[in-house]
């Protein structure tokens, strides 16, 4: 909870955001993919038990979409919505 990203109670299978979730830019490009990672270190080697969740961004249709797919390093961006379905097993 100190270093990460939060969320919500899950319901009916979805769980979204809590808080707000921003990041400043460690490069200039277009956003394309992301990776959530757990509270741990991790070095981004290949592991079996830490969690991690990858997707696509674009501006509609992906895993994550933002308003604006620009980058630059050191701006301010946020997060303003997210959730997490979780198919029914």
């Amino acid at each position: 909870a100190t270093n990460g990203l939060t969320l919500g109670a899950a319901a009916n299978g979805v769980v979204a955001k809590s808080g707000v979730w921003s990041f400043d830019g460690i490069a200039n490009g277009t956003a394309g993919w992301f990776r959530f990672k757990g509270n741990a270190v991790d070095s981004g080697a290949s592991s079996a038990i830490l969690p991690r969740l990858d997707g696509s961004i674009a501006t509609s249709g992906a895993d994550l979409n933002l308003s604006n797919l620009s980058i630059a390093a050191g701006a301010p961006n946020t997060i303003d919505s997210f959730t997490l379905t979780i198919p029914a097993q």
